[in-house]
């Protein structure tokens, strides 16, 4: 054990303290669900917040925020999921703290920063996104090493 684990709040489980008839394999098939889930609704929301930025398609907003709300479902899944297997809490915590700020972003960027400047707001909504996306990649990495 180091010295980080004799310190830690929660101390990771080892795979040789789970009984032999864990749920660990069903989890992981769990985790392996809602990375994908992550990805697909990501690459989903960045096809059709293209779309959108130029100009076509914008009745399509609704499906764009419907996708949106699945990938961050999905990222607090994960986040649950990493929190109770007890994975890296300051990761789980940003994870959570994202699920509700890049929703936040996307329901407001029409009153921000109204005018010329407004793709400010758009390219950090797609920043969000993107680390949206990375938050459920890493969470789903972590997941797997821990198990």
């Amino acid at each position: 054990m180091t010295r980080v684990e004799e310190h830690a709040i929660w101390p990771r489980p080892r795979i040789e303290d789970l009984p032999q008839n864990s749920a660990t394999p069903s989890l992981m098939k769990v985790v392996a669900i809602f990375q994908w889930l992550v990805r697909l609704a990501g690459l989903t929301a960045i096809v059709l917040g293209l779309t959108f930025w130029s100009g076509h398609a914008l009745n399509l907003v609704p499906v764009h925020m419907l996708v949106g709300l699945v990938l961050v479902l999905s990222l607090w899944s994960l986040a649950s999921i990493a929190a109770f297997v007890r994975v890296h809490s300051g990761l789980v915590i940003v994870a959570f703290v994202w699920c509700f700020v890049v929703p936040t972003l996307g329901l407001m960027q029409d009153g921000l920063v109204p005018g010329g400047a407004h793709w400010t707001i758009r390219l950090l909504h797609l920043f969000f996104g993107l680390i949206a996306i990375g938050l459920g990649e890493v969470l789903a990495w972590r997941l797997r090493v821990s198990a």
